[in-house]
């Protein structure tokens, strides 16, 4: 008889990678809350300046004033459009799918893909990701708040960075 044991039985890697996988979901709506809250904070700011009189608590009427075009933006938003936009689009077009996990547990964890479907307006609407999509995603909307709190310069590298993870997920703006 053969017996074959590799490194990753061993040190319980693969158990690791295992629950990685489950928590898949908790990994997406995470990293949706971030994003979620970058813009209540540039919604917040904006309220301050007098710009907007509330910021809103539902996700919709966050996205609806944001698509109003009335606000003011941090710098780096303002230097480089296209991350304010990305970020925008990931915000809007994520949020069908964050409520399908958030209210009604509506995902499926596949091997290595996290599936979500939902259906809006007599519409089916799915989005699987892989490990390396959901890491992208993540990367992209950690990246931008360590940017917009000073603890990440934003360089050359940073950009190039940026827009290889935000290539990386682009079925999702």
């Amino acid at each position: 008889a053969h017996v074959a044991i590799t490194l990753t039985d061993v040190i319980g890697s693969g158990a690791a990678m295992k629950v990685m996988d489950a928590m898949m979901p908790l990994t997406f709506i995470s990293s949706y809350k971030i994003l979620d809250m970058i813009f209540e904070w540039i919604l917040e700011e904006n309220k301050k300046v007098g710009n907007i009189q509330i910021v809103p608590w539902r996700f919709k009427e966050k996205i609806e004033i944001i698509s109003s075009g009335q606000l003011n933006y941090p710098p780096l938003f303002q230097s480089n459009p296209y991350i304010q936009n990305y970020l925008f689009a990931l915000y809007s077009n994520l949020l069908k799918f964050r409520n399908e996990i958030v209210h009604k547990n509506n995902f499926l964890v596949l091997g290595t893909k996290l599936k979500i479907e939902t259906t809006e307006n007599s519409q089916l609407y799915s989005v699987e990701l892989d490990q390396g999509e959901l890491g992208a995603f993540v990367r992209t909307v950690i990246a931008v708040a360590k940017m917009l709190i000073g603890i990440l310069p934003f360089g050359e590298r940073d950009d190039c960075l940026l827009k290889y993870h935000l290539d990386r997920i682009r079925k999702l703006h």
